[in-house]
């Protein structure tokens, strides 16, 4: 059995896999409580393995926020969570714990791999990818191989290209970051400081949430459509920069907002108007199992791993 563990800033997700079938034999999310740091994390992640499997491991994955040294399987800076991960030898942790050999990705990186392994990009060899969450996810490949750079920030850092030189500040100690614009924890926090909203729908959505305002924007709500309009101009934004950076043939959209057709097509539609594309325009692509994007991905990474 392989497993892949996804830890996300929100949750923890840990599937198990049968030689190189994609379809996880099982599958369970835990919280993340990743302001707490990732040792506790990896004791509840360590409980739920043991708890499945049934003999030896034939190989672990780790996905992880921040930058990763796949090589080195070591996170070598990481913002706002899991704070102690630059501590951690997990490729020690992993021979002692399971006695097995170890894969390590960041977790957008392994998300467009598992797209394009087995997803909704697969065909192509030039992809960028745009995660839209609490903050902005990005990750890009040229032909056939992720982009990683000297310092294995390439491609994942669509989330901090810098939009307002003087606007606000960042979480990464930067000002004006597409992300301090476009991650959904920011602009519920605008949407609830507004007070023109009370004749909203929106108003009457408790806890609001991304997915509330959409529903209410594709209700017709008027106060919805103005938040959403701001929040997709950013997110086209996005993916005009990771367009004009890596020239990609196709563009995947990620993340739970993306479910709505009417946010997928307004950024297509936007990316058409501005994206500068004389050569044409690049092919869209929605996730459509984001749950399981980044576990695919290190199993794909696994699978490699034992090839080589």
């Amino acid at each position: 059995m392989k497993i892949a563990i996804d830890f996300g800033g929100t949750a923890v997700k840990i599937s198990g896999y049968k030689g190189e079938d994609f379809n996880p034999l099982w599958f369970e999310t835990i919280p993340a409580h990743s302001e707490q740091g990732i040792r506790q994390a990896m004791e509840r992640a360590e409980q739920v393995i043991d708890a499945h499997r049934t003999g030896q491991l034939e190989c672990l994955g780790i996905a992880t926020p921040g930058i990763v040294d796949s090589k080195a399987c070591r996170v070598t800076c990481i913002n706002n969570k899991y704070e102690d991960a630059l501590d951690i030898d997990f490729r020690a942790w992993c021979k002692e714990r399971f006695g097995c050999g170890l894969v390590m990705s960041n977790d957008a990186n392994a998300a467009l791999v598992g797209e394009v392994a087995y997803g909704c990009a697969q065909g192509f060899e030039n992809c960028v990818l745009v995660i839209i969450g609490t903050g902005v996810g990005t990750a890009a490949m040229m032909d056939g191989k992720l982009v990683r750079g000297k310092h294995n920030q390439a491609g994942i850092l669509g989330g901090h290209f810098i939009v307002n030189p003087f606007g606000r500040g960042c979480t990464c100690g930067a000002v004006g970051c597409l992300e301090a614009y476009a991650g959904s924890r920011e602009i519920l926090y605008q949407a609830e400081a507004e007070r023109d909203h009370v004749t909203s729908a929106i108003y009457r959505e408790r806890p609001l949430t991304m997915k509330g305002i959409a529903r209410c924007w594709e209700n017709g709500d008027r106060y919805a459509a103005r938040i959403l309009e701001t929040a997709i101009g950013y997110y086209a934004a996005a993916a005009v920069n990771m367009i004009r950076a890596y020239d990609p043939e196709c563009v995947v959209l990620s993340g739970g907002l993306t479910n709505s057709r009417f946010i997928v097509q307004e950024i297509e539609q936007i990316v058409r108007r501005q994206g500068w594309l004389p050569w044409g325009v690049p092919v869209f692509r929605h996730a459509e199992r984001t749950d399981l994007s980044v576990s695919m991905g290190l199993l794909k990474e696994m699978c490699d791993y034992e090839r080589d």
